[in-house]
């Protein structure tokens, strides 16, 4: 569990942070990516208690060490409206890099601490839906079995390129990594079957782990529209062909909700009209065996029933 930091720990996280002109986030939407965050990031944005900038993915705190050091004020202006609102920030990517991003938290937060909202898919889907999200961008032309291959092989390599499908599963060991900056009961962890299935009791919870009013509804039916899948392929194509830094780049200028609109359309193209390809029952079961370990130091870390994360019993 979380080790409280010493006097000295915090009296240098004080001394190496700078002045700051602004005030940084209360909270942050950690991730775990393609676990729903974009929809709770939407759903939290309609509270009139919170404030959370428009871009999500601001990713000030895994920027390199240069940007990092320069661009704090240019971080701080996206908080500038916040009027007595509880100040959120959304990059799910944060959670993946445990050796980075808290060191730096604490570097500016000193010997206060800002709390984390941690969204948790089960594994083995969240690896298929992150691997169909890098074949819809055009940039992953091996197989899945081939691709989680690849990342047993080159494991460093895949994470830089954000293709560490089996790597981005291991809650466990990121999580118990982010306790030792953070005290656990500074967060807040959900599964993505939680919002899916009880979306107003979970954003009841996560209002009353913020201190806001928890009966404030939240409208989370509304469905982005969705048009037809030639529109998909035509803009996934369009997309694929972009340098690696235009999607980033376009998404800070574009409106929340037509980005929204587009990102959907991004993510359809995975599909056709005979749906979703399905992933192979084998490897599903492989990928389960693999996790079954993470999976059980998990259960125990954030005392949760995760049964159906692991692998399927075989009747005798």
């Amino acid at each position: 569990m979380a080790q409280a930091s010493s006097a000295a720990e915090e009296s240098t996280f004080r001394e190496t942070a700078p002045p700051l002109e602004g005030n940084l986030p209360d909270f942050f939407l950690l991730g775990a990516a393609k676990s729903g965050t974009t929809s709770l990031h939407h759903y939290l944005r309609q509270h009139p208690a919170l404030y959370l900038p428009e871009v999500k993915e601001l990713d000030f705190f895994d920027a390199p060490e240069e940007q990092f050091e320069d661009n704090l004020d240019w971080y701080l202006r996206y908080f500038r409206e916040v009027d007595g609102q509880v100040a959120g920030e959304a990059t799910p990517l944060y959670f993946r890099r445990p050796g980075l991003v808290p060191g730096r938290m604490r570097r500016l937060y000193g010997d206060t601490a800002p709390r984390f909202l941690l969204l948790l898919r089960d594994p083995v889907d969240r690896a298929y839906s992150h691997y169909l999200h890098k074949v819809s961008q055009g940039t992953e032309p091996l197989s899945f079995e081939e691709a989680l291959v690849a990342e047993r092989e080159r494991p460093e390599e895949k994470q830089r390129a954000w293709k560490s499908y089996f790597q981005d599963g291991l809650y466990a060991e990121r999580l118990e990594a982010w306790y030792e900056h953070f005290p656990s009961e500074q967060f807040l962890i959900l599964l993505s079957s939680d919002l899916r299935q009880h979306p107003q009791a979970s954003l009841r919870m996560i209002f009353r782990f913020l201190g806001i009013d928890p009966e404030t509804k939240i409208d989370t039916s509304s469905r982005l529209n969705c048009t037809a899948e030639g529109w998909s392929r035509t803009l996934g194509t369009i997309l694929s062909i972009l340098p690696p830094w235009a999607p980033s780049l376009l998404r800070s200028w574009t409106p929340e909700s037509l980005r929204l609109w587009i990102e959907q359309l991004v993510r359809r193209r995975a599909t056709s009209g005979r749906g979703r390809p399905e992933l192979d029952p084998q490897i599903r079961q492989r990928l389960r065996r693999s996790y079954e370990p993470h999976i059980r130091r998990l259960t125990d870390l954030i005392d949760r029933n995760l049964e159906d994360w692991l692998p399927a019993r075989v009747e005798r």
